[in-house]
């Protein structure tokens, strides 16, 4: 299967970098408190303080998207090695987050 490299429309940051790409599939991401251990934290800040001393909310550059996409294989490493949460097992807490996101969902309609 070939990979596909869409056509970046915008590209932003808030807290986290943003991208919007042609044809683009999204998720959403929830980070849970406590998921990543301090010294993930740590690496992580240490990579976005040099991202983030340029001006790259700004612009499309492409060595600027290479660092973000740097960042966020960082974090999936952490992620992927750090022990699972089991928040996600507990029915109830999921059909919170199920609910929430209905509400959420119909306001926009």
């Amino acid at each position: 299967m070939a990979l596909r490299h869409p056509r970046t429309v915008h590209f932003w940051r808030g807290k986290l970098p943003h991208w919007q790409v042609e044809h683009g599939r999204y998720f959403v991401a929830i980070q849970l408190y406590g998921a990543l251990p301090q010294q993930a934290k740590s690496k992580l800040r240490e990579l976005c303080a040099k991202f983030w001393t340029t001006d790259a909310s700004q612009n499309n550059d492409p060595q600027d998207l290479a660092i973000s996409r740097l960042i966020f294989r960082e974090m999936e490493r952490w992620l992927d090695r750090t022990p699972r949460v089991a928040h996600f097992t507990n029915a109830t807490l999921c059909d919170m987050i199920v609910e929430a996101i209905e509400k959420r969902q119909q306001r926009r309609i």
